[in-house]
């Protein structure tokens, strides 16, 4: 039986912590740069896509444009389901409409990837239709951003005022609503 000491013990334990934040540190550094990338942005506007499956499928597939079409993708990410292969002849069907369905399944992040692909066939007026809905969603979630922003707004400033009705304690109301002193005494104006 092997006798483990409790040096040794220790040791691999301490390089396991090691180990361990060396992996946080990394997935924040790649979370950060993600969260820049516009392709990774896109990505992750599909439900249960995360800033590193982006990331990561980004890096699988790396220049979109290096693939004639999203069929080629599929035979590059391993979805080609058949082979023909006999002496000199090694031939490889794509995948068809049907079996890419079959695939994708209920997989939303497989769906999104496909869609993604197939927009480099798209003819230059479903691209552009395909751009413009992007930037109107996009266009639309900065308006709920900022309606958003100015309701919890009004909502500190309305508290704040009923605060100082009932004789709240300025630094009080400053602690307990994140609105800075000047605000809230422009309000007892």
């Amino acid at each position: 039986m092997w006798m483990i000491s409790r040096s040794s013990i220790e040791a691999l334990l301490h390089s396991l912590k090691t180990i361990e934040e060396s992996i946080r540190k990394l997935d924040k550094i790649l979370s950060e740069q993600g969260r820049k990338d516009e392709d990774c942005k896109l990505l992750t506007t599909v439900p249960g896509v995360g800033v590193i499956v982006a990331m990561t499928y980004k890096a699988a597939i790396d220049d979109p444009y290096r693939f004639e079409t999203s069929y080629t993708v599929g035979a590059y990410m391993g979805l080609s389901p058949r082979q023909y292969a006999s002496g000199e002849v090694d031939r490889h069907d794509e995948t068809s409409e049907e079996e890419l369905e079959k695939i994708i399944g209920s997989d939303v992040i497989i769906k999104k990837a496909y869609e993604e692909l197939n927009r480099f066939n798209w003819s230059e007026k479903e691209f552009i239709a395909y751009e413009q809905e992007i930037k109107r969603i996009r266009d639309e979630r900065a308006v709920l951003e900022q309606k958003l922003d100015d309701a919890k707004k009004e909502g500190k400033i309305e508290v704040a005022k009923t605060m100082l009705a009932n004789n709240v304690d300025v630094t009080t109301i400053v602690k307990f609503t994140g609105l800075s002193m000047s605000e809230i005494k422009e309000l007892q104006n």
